[in-house]
């Protein structure tokens, strides 16, 4: 028997959880956990040091560490400490041998990334402790490295890509349904929210949510729960409203649609991304002065409310402004699912 809406619709919250809200089974990660258990099997290389797992946001890596916390040392810790709040105190009161830091991402001003590095490099100085920090890109960038006496990456944190999502979906339905798991979601919707090109951009957060929300949408009858392209675009048409303030951000908006639309249709062959120069291209003759200008109006509030996704380093740029969002560039999946209008 197929799996149903009605089904469906009553085990969404679980089904498409994408915090500790909800405890839900672990899945995949064999290679990161593979690698976490292999460097942690003797600490006395990484002791006055931190591993870092650099991802985008939402893509896992807290969740991954909950269910490392045994052999990492961090179990009942009440919560982790955060790169741009964490302060002298906080570090000498933390205990266990694992110093657990999460949160360097594009969230927290650079003035607190800075300073908060700068003051878990001096603790693993002093204490010969080991420190795990947790965040997107942000913490790649050398400026703050270098406040690390030593470092490594975890190199191993799997992407979300297809099979992964699948594996997510298909565990979940088992475990919440208790019955063999029959696939949901048309192959063709599979290609928008899991473009093979934005492996490394794509966020379990973004798409699980979206999942939900669609699937709010479905009567709760009888009837075999499939999830198509047709009713994912109805569902974008109906409730996607993003806050356009200028003109120039509107046409760039109808541009990047059309332009995605002719050549990268659901996402494919973006592994590259966009660069500075072909967004700047797609923007069109809109009177943009120089790329500073462009990005002001046009990437940052794209980046902010989640229509781009950036897959370079944030930092500081030559007049010391933090830019959060540096190319090569992505289109959510929101502007996915729009540009198939």
């Amino acid at each position: 028997m197929p799996t149903t809406n009605q089904e469906i619709k009553r085990v969404a919250r679980q089904l498409f959880a994408s915090s500790r809200a909800y405890v839900t089974p672990f899945y995949n990660r064999v290679a990161s956990k593979q690698e976490m258990k292999s460097l942690f099997a003797d600490r006395s290389p990484l002791l006055g040091g931190a591993v870092l797992i650099s991802a985008p946001m939402g893509t896992g890596k807290t969740f991954f560490i909950d269910q490392m916390a045994a052999l990492l040392g961090l179990e009942g810790r009440a919560k982790p400490l955060l790169v741009g709040e964490v302060d002298e105190r906080d570090l000498q009161q933390a205990k266990g041998e694992v110093l657990f830091v999460d949160e360097g991402d594009i969230k927290t001003t650079w003035a607190d990334l800075d300073r908060g590095i700068a003051l878990i490099g001096q603790h693993l100085r002093n204490s010969q402790r080991v420190s795990l920090i947790l965040g997107d890109y942000t913490l790649r960038n050398p400026n703050l490295l270098r406040h690390l006496p030593k470092h490594r990456f975890l190199q191993t944190f799997e992407p979300l890509d297809r099979p992964f999502l699948q594996g997510v979906l298909q565990q979940r339905i088992r475990e919440y349904l208790k019955r063999r798991p029959e696939e949901i979601i048309e192959p063709a919707l599979y290609d928008i929210l899991v473009p093979d090109g934005a492996a490394h951009v794509n966020s379990f957060r973004a798409i699980l949510t979206f999942l939900e929300s669609l699937v709010r949408t479905l009567p709760g009858d009888r009837q075999p729960c499939w999830l198509t392209v047709e009713l994912a675009k109805r569902y974008v048409q109906d409730s996607f409203d993003p806050t356009l303030t200028t003109d120039r951000q509107e046409n760039f908006l109808n541009r990047f649609l059309d332009y995605l639309a002719e050549h990268h249709p659901r996402g494919a062959d973006l592994e590259q991304g966009f660069d500075q120069a072909e967004m700047l291209l797609i923007g069109g003759p809109a009177g943009y002065g120089d790329w500073a200008e462009f990005r002001e109006e046009i990437i940052d509030p794209f980046g902010l409310q989640g229509l781009l996704l950036s897959r370079g380093i944030p930092g500081l740029d030559a007049d010391g402004r933090f830019v959060r969002w540096p190319g090569p560039y992505y289109p959510s999946l929101m502007l996915t699912l729009m540009a198939e209008g």
